[in-house]
């Protein structure tokens, strides 16, 4: 058991902190998603009534050029698979044993 205490404890600690990194993505995104909700529904209602105009295909374009990274006009996985290995070079970066963090993460964000 000695042998394999090291990279055991490596393992682990990876996993812990991608559990707790995951859990507090789940956290914060809860709140932003809140947020964005919110002042989509305080900004319908004012267009609505008249007091504002947006357009919101302009806004889609905008958003859209700012996060697809394969320069194919939309949103895919393929988008959301390039800003997940960011996430996780930054967060992995220096950690002993980084393979359990993704696992940690997933984890924290289904279970926590």
């Amino acid at each position: 058991m000695d042998k394999y205490g090291p990279v055991g404890g490596q393992i682990t600690f990876g996993y812990f902190c991608g559990v707790v990194s995951g859990y507090a993505l789940k956290r914060i995104g809860l709140r932003v998603a809140f947020a964005l909700g919110s002042l989509f529904i305080v900004a319908q209602t004012f267009s609505y009534l008249g007091y504002i105009d947006i357009k919101w295909n302009k806004v889609q374009q905008s958003v859209v050029a700012k996060i697809d990274t394969d320069d194919d006009g939309k949103i895919t996985t393929s988008d959301l698979k390039v800003y997940w290995q960011k996430f996780k070079e930054v967060m992995s970066y220096n950690l002993p044993a980084g393979g359990g963090y993704s696992l940690g993460v997933a984890s924290g964000l289904a279970f926590m």
